[in-house]
């Protein structure tokens, strides 16, 4: 399925011209990564700058990135958990590597399980990811 995904998807969007400075949410992202939250969801309604503030973010920061973006055809578990790991090969070309196998077998897998084994080895590999 690997040849098959949209590398455009995982592209970080261009920095707009004439964006808006966001100093005090680039604050919060900053403060997040400091204090070590592994996730933080940026939520606004569209049109309010999400992807403009987190590419501007993610320029001033020097940790390698996992960029994704989803549309209605990801909506398959399978495409999904593909393009999620060709994302995080990005960071780490090790990350995913039993998850792709477990996706390419002729019998599908629950996702379940297939997600699970992900977690595990994005889990178990800590010192090649920085999260921040």
């Amino acid at each position: 399925m690997t040849n098959t995904l949209l590398a455009t998807k995982l592209y970080i969007p261009p920095t707009r011209k004439n964006l808006v400075p966001r100093p005090r949410l680039i604050q919060m992202l900053d403060e997040a990564c400091q204090q070590g939250q592994k996730l933080t969801l940026v939520s606004a309604s569209a049109g309010y700058g999400k992807t403009t503030l987190v590419t501007q973010w993610l320029r001033g920061n020097q940790a390698k990135t996992a960029w994704l973006s989803l549309d209605k055809t990801d909506n398959d578990p399978a495409r999904f958990m593909a393009y999620l790991i060709a994302a995080l090969g990005q960071i780490d070309e090790h990350i995913g590597e039993n998850t792709r196998a477990m996706l390419q077998s002729p019998q599908p897998l629950p996702p379940e399980i297939v997600l699970t084994t992900l977690v595990n080895e994005i889990a178990s590999a800590p010192a090649r990811l920085s999260w921040c």
